[in-house]
């Protein structure tokens, strides 16, 4: 987050600096998470707060990445719930496919 952004700010400029798209209709999910880990050799300590929206799907067109974002972010990609589960790619937060499944269940 930037100084001075609420959580709602946050994921508004982020979605839309990271995949060009607009979402005005989200809501927060009953997980977040705070987490130390290392990258290009610094360590930091994060906490992320998840929200779900539902979009129709998109072709995502990153307008404002970051340099470290630049070199990072190799694509994207539209998962279904059975390559979720099954990926052997590195997936972060490890526990997502249960996350989605469970937000699928409700009303959002």
């Amino acid at each position: 987050m930037e100084k001075d952004e609420t959580p709602v700010e946050s994921i508004r400029r982020e979605v839309y600096e990271e995949t060009g798209t607009t979402i005005s209709d989200f809501c927060h999910t009953p997980f977040s998470r705070t987490f130390s880990f290392t990258f290009e050799g610094r360590d930091y300590r994060q906490h992320e707060t998840y929200f779900v929206a539902r979009v129709k799907t998109f072709l995502p067109i990153p307008l404002a990445f970051t340099p470290m974002e630049e070199r990072s972010i190799v694509g994207y990609r539209w998962w279904t719930r059975a390559a979720l589960r099954s990926t052997r790619e590195t997936i972060h937060p490890s526990l997502l496919a249960d996350w989605f499944e469970y937000l699928l269940a409700k009303p959002y």
